[in-house]
């Protein structure tokens, strides 16, 4: 409805009014253009800090991880010191299982870290876009003042010219066009290659901390 009384009420509009009228349309096309850009902008930022966060939390976890298998380690020397080796092996396949853990973790980070990455490039980008965007506002603002003193003037001291400075202007000034995370494969072993592993990891254990004597852990 507001489109087709605009219409209507520019068949009683003079060729200036209607130049004038362009002008307040280009400039809130800016203004439009602008308000988008910001909004992109605050999205975006947000975007970032979700994922630091997120970063951070698996940071901590991944910190948590690495302490575990630490402490897992050393019960296992201890245990293969003393030949408990049926023990040593449930608690290399839990380190086993934790190490897996800790390969998800650190693959879930890699990709925030990617993400956080491809988000600044974006954030900056749109920043950019935006700094230009205001720069031609600016401009454009400047241009829309003089470019209406002038018609002003030019009307009263030469009426013939007028609507060539009218297409001058619109030529110069006035543009027709103003301006799932990713899913992560992780290799989880099977009981068969658990095992191999497990027996590998109890050898080189045995091979780095042999049997000492003495009394066996309870």
């Amino acid at each position: 409805m507001k489109r087709t009384y605009k219409k209507i009420t520019r068949f009683f509009k003079t060729d200036i009014d209607i130049f004038i009228e362009e002008l307040h349309d280009y400039r809130y096309k800016l203004d439009g253009a602008i308000k988008v850009l910001e909004r992109d902008i605050q999205t975006v930022g947000t975007a970032i800090n979700k994922h630091k966060a997120i970063g951070q939390y698996l940071k901590e976890k991944q910190k948590s991880k690495y302490m575990r298998i630490d402490s897992l380690d050393q019960i296992i020397i201890q245990y293969v010191k003393t030949d408990r080796e049926e023990v040593a092996k449930n608690f290399i396949r839990e380190k086993v299982k934790e190490q897996q853990n800790l390969g998800t973790i650190s693959e879930i980070i890699e990709m925030h870290n990617q993400k956080i990455l491809e988000y600044q490039q974006r954030l900056k980008k749109l920043q950019s876009t935006l700094d230009n965007q205001n720069s031609h506002r600016e401009a454009f603002i400047i241009q829309q003042q003089i470019a209406l003193q002038e018609l002003t003037m030019i009307k009263k001291l030469d009426k013939k010219s007028w609507k060539n400075h009218i297409e001058n202007i619109q030529k110069e000034i006035i543009h027709k066009d103003p301006n799932k995370i990713t899913e992560i494969k992780i290799d989880v072993l099977n009981n068969d290659q658990l095992e191999i592993e497990i027996e590998k990891e109890l050898s080189l254990y045995q091979k780095h901390y042999p049997s000492s004597g003495l009394q066996r852990l309870s």
